[in-house]
């Protein structure tokens, strides 16, 4: 995420994550706070979370197994509540 993509590029990246799983190797992904989201919706950092934990969410259920992220507690609750309802991911 970020280091010279655009808000559209992260974005895109997370849409399309789940290409990366062809490799055979576990995704890490660290959208948390970032400044796409901040550029997207004229968020400031702390008015990210709800914009995280979706891209979270996003980024799960395309394969990411690993994140990096500041509220930890939050982004563990939301993706095991993800669970609950949907299932793991395929």
């Amino acid at each position: 995420m970020g280091f010279g993509k655009t808000a559209e590029d992260n974005v895109r990246i997370i849409r399309e994550l789940s290409k990366l799983s062809v490799i055979g190797r576990p995704i890490l992904i660290g959208p948390s706070r970032k400044s796409f989201i901040g550029k997207l919706f004229g968020l400031k950092v702390e008015e990210r979370l709800e914009a995280t934990l979706a891209s979270l969410s996003t980024a799960y259920r395309n394969g990411a197994t690993i994140f990096r992220v500041h509220d930890a507690a939050a982004a563990k609750r939301y993706l095991s509540m993800i669970d609950l309802l949907l299932g793991p991911p395929p």
